[in-house]
């Protein structure tokens, strides 16, 4: 309960209840002027006849009601190329005047009983039947494998059948590096392997990565031109799998596999070490050496071994005959 101004023609002290008193005799029309803060005015006027026969007649006109001013807004997330991206969630906070956090997450094809969001396509918003006031809405979970867009982007509904379009909203992928040695037992760097880097998923996807050694050509994944060392970087955020695919030349392959998962953005992964041990088959230099002098001297043996063996079948088959 209130209290009244003195100049004021409105007697009732309680909030909403309006009594003016002394009217002469007449017939009036009432009309609201202006509405209460977040409501539209009531289009609809009132008619009351003060009968000058009746003295102290009251005329009730009853109650008039006023509808809430409420607008829509709507945005869509998608990623730096403009493809929407499902998944994400945002809160929508009342801050004048206050209010309880609503929580939105994304609906799609079919939006279930109570939802906010009311718009099926993935990754398009719509919220309708906002009311009057200010709200800050803020991503609070970002799309599988997107960096997290936390800005507070301010919403203002004035106006009944108001229509907020913030347009795209957009994530960022997260991605990783990671690094790695070959070398020998030493630990002494090797030049020349090959690697795949597999997407661990169904489809198992792979890109092959060559040692970029002084100059790294345009488009070589391995940006490291210190021969044996890699650097690989712009992996999308996901699990993979690191296997040699070609040994340096002499070495022994080390087909092992070695996981690699890129979860935060900026995350740098050192594999460290990846040791090959030495080929144990001998090598055939061209231009000779000890491997050329070992096989040419088992070749020597071999062919005297059937020389040996031929004359002594020969000799045999001649007694035979004889």
């Amino acid at each position: 309960m209130g209290v009244c101004e003195t100049d004021s023609p409105d007697t009732d002290p309680l909030e909403g209840g309006f009594r003016v008193t002394g009217l002469a005799w007449g017939t009036y029309s009432l009309t609201e002027t202006a509405a209460p803060t977040g409501y539209q005015a009531s289009t609809e006027s009132r008619r009351a006849v003060v009968d000058g026969r009746t003295p102290g007649l009251t005329a009730d006109l009853g109650r008039i009601i006023n509808e809430r001013i409420t607008g829509s807004v709507s945005w869509n997330k998608t990623d730096d190329s403009g493809t929407p991206l499902g998944g994400s969630e945002w809160t929508m906070t009342p801050t004048d005047p206050g209010g309880e956090e609503l929580r939105i997450t994304d609906c799609v094809n079919v939006c279930a009983e109570g939802s906010l969001d009311t718009d099926p396509q993935e990754g398009a918003f719509t919220l309708g039947s906002l009311p009057y006031g200010t709200y800050s809405l803020v991503e609070a979970v970002a799309p599988t494998g997107y960096r997290l867009d936390d800005t507070p982007r301010p919403v203002e509904v004035t106006t009944h059948g108001q229509s907020i379009d913030l347009g795209d909203i957009v994530n960022r992928r997260i991605i990783g590096t990671v690094t790695w040695r070959k070398t020998d037992e030493g630990a002494a760097l090797l030049g020349g392997s090959q690697w795949l880097l597999i997407m661990d998923d169904a489809d198992r996807r792979s890109a092959r990565i060559t040692d970029c050694v002084n100059v790294c050509a345009e488009g070589s994944l391995d940006t490291n031109p210190e021969e044996g060392a890699f650097t690989v970087g712009g992996i999308s955020h996901g699990k993979y799998v690191l296997v040699e695919a070609v040994a340096p030349t002499g070495y022994r392959l080390d087909d092992t596999p070695r996981p690699v998962e890129v979860t935060t953005h900026g995350q740098a992964i050192d594999l460290g070490d990846i040791v090959n041990r030495k080929s144990t088959a001998p090598s055939i230099p061209l231009t000779g050496g000890r491997g050329a002098h070992l096989f040419l001297l088992a070749g020597a043996g071999l062919s005297s071994v059937a020389a040996v063996a031929a004359l002594l079948r020969r000799r045999r088959l001649r007694r035979d005959r004889d």
